[in-house]
């Protein structure tokens, strides 16, 4: 009973924090703010609340509809759910649908802290431990090349700053377990490579932890709160060092709560951690604190059960939710005005750099794993797909640019930034998950007899990773 009542306590807590932070209400006096009141009376007068919500619920159901057709025809189902929200978005006889660009920043925000937990559960330390050098080589080294390179490309191509090359950079760079999971699953259960599939299934989670924690450096270092240069360049490492203790902090409490409370308390304290830390102006702190706690609580959850029920209920609530609502809203972002033949064809020469420099090292980056020549090859190809960090995270800097006052310069950059992250998931999603499907049978040899104990033990992790790996 008291165990009951502190998860309530605390639950409430946390809930208390996040309607706060939602609202942009006083924390010890929110009933009492005239001035937030006056200052927002006429814009909640235009909102129409009921065609807003009614388009937040066709979106989502759309959404669903198209990405179990994608299934149905071997794409993957995000690309379904994208295009249902660029249709939607674009077909005149469908004017009256509207999403407040304050719903859609929350419903998207809130997808990205599904995907941080699901991220941050994923990392089981002792795997990490054991595949040692070439997991964290494959995660580390193609996503930082790629970066640069993108960065150098869009500098050099589009004439944006480097700082802002370098959150497209780190943005683009993150690979999509939703595409490589599935399809690395699939090959393994046929009997192809069940040893190079773990490796790459393992290292899609730590290159996504490491290109979000990037790119949020970047974001806070872009977009600075008029800070004077040398308080920007400290204020980065600190959020990065401030958010790890936070999370550290959150994750050892939430280590030793009662199973039958995890999930509520794991969501509610990521929803208030996060939100929380963007109404104080550090949302890179807010992101990482997310990530870190759920990988602390996870350390010890997952010697009591494994897999993780936790991990299977956020699996179901992304793919029935969460999943569809983010790309669906993404789609409904993109207006074919945004677009034009050269920004198209000048960004998707800028996509083709970034991942032939990403290939290229993560080929070399599995030199020395024991793999041989097309074995790696089939690495770097499978290092291909992106998707669901690009889409929660494309809309950031051009919400930002235009809510902030920085200027046509930075709203310009952004909408290159958001332009070139849907390109890299209409193009990059279903190319990889076919170069997978189709050359795996080429470049990985059959499972042997011998070996078939190991890979009913490989197949049964893939398994368990899969529902641990955010899609």
């Amino acid at each position: 009973q008291i165990s009951s009542t502190l998860d309530f306590l605390f639950f409430s807590i946390f809930s208390y924090i996040l309607i706060v932070s939602l609202f942009d209400l006083p924390l010890f006096n929110p009933l009492h703010s005239p001035v937030h009141n006056a200052t927002n009376a006429t814009v909640d007068s235009v909102i129409d609340y009921g065609a807003s919500t009614i388009t937040v619920l066709f979106i989502l159901l759309i959404a669903i509809a198209l990405g179990r057709i994608s299934e149905w025809a071997t794409a993957p189902s995000l690309l379904g759910m994208l295009v249902a929200g660029i249709v939607l978005r674009n077909l005149l006889f469908l004017g009256g649908l509207v999403v407040p660009m304050k719903w859609s920043s929350v419903l998207r925000k809130g997808a990205f802290v599904v995907i941080l937990l699901r991220g941050g559960l994923s990392l089981d330390g002792e795997a990490l431990k054991k595949m040692k050098g070439a997991c964290i080589r494959l995660a580390l080294c193609p996503c930082t090349v790629e970066a640069i390179v993108v960065s150098l490309a869009a500098k050099l191509i589009f004439g944006i700053p480097i700082l802002f090359g370098l959150l497209l950079g780190f943005l683009l760079a993150a690979v999509s377990p939703a595409v490589v999971v599935p399809s690395m699953i699939r090959i393994a259960e046929d009997g192809y490579g069940s040893r190079v599939s773990s490796l790459v299934v393992a290292a899609a989670s730590l290159d996504d932890v490491y290109a979000i924690t990037l790119f949020s450096l970047c974001f806070s270092v872009v977009f600075a709160t008029g800070d004077s240069v040398w308080i920007t360049i400290i204020r980065a490492p600190l959020e990065i060092v401030g958010g790890c203790v936070l999370g550290a902090f959150v994750g050892y409490g939430l280590r030793y709560v009662r199973p039958a409370s995890r999930l509520p308390l794991l969501l509610s304290s990521a929803m208030a951690t996060f939100f929380g830390c963007a109404k104080l102006s550090i949302d890179s702190a807010g992101a990482l604190a997310v990530l870190v706690s759920a990988f602390v609580a996870a350390g010890r959850w997952r010697k009591e059960e494994i897999p993780l029920s936790e991990e299977a209920s956020l699996k179901v609530l992304w793919e029935l939710f969460f999943q569809p609502l983010l790309f669906g809203l993404i789609g409904f972002e993109l207006t074919f005005s945004l677009l034009s033949w050269r920004l198209i064809l000048l960004g998707l020469l800028v996509l083709t750099i970034g991942v032939a420099a990403r290939t290229a090292i993560a080929f070399l980056a599995v030199m020395k794993s024991g793999m041989s020549s097309k074995e790696r090859l089939f690495v770097a190809l499978a290092w291909i797909p992106k998707a669901t960090v690009q889409a929660a995270l494309a809309p950031v800097a051009l919400e930002m640019s235009r809510s902030g006052g920085y200027g046509s310069e930075y709203e310009e950059a952004a909408t290159i930034v958001f332009s070139l992250a849907v390109l890299s998931i209409l193009t990059t999603a279903p190319i990889g998950a076919a170069v997978i499907r189709i050359t795996a049978p080429v470049l990985l040899k059959k499972d042997t007899v011998e070996k078939s104990e190991e890979e009913d033990r490989s197949s049964e992790e893939m398994k368990t990773l899969q529902s641990t790996v955010e899609p």
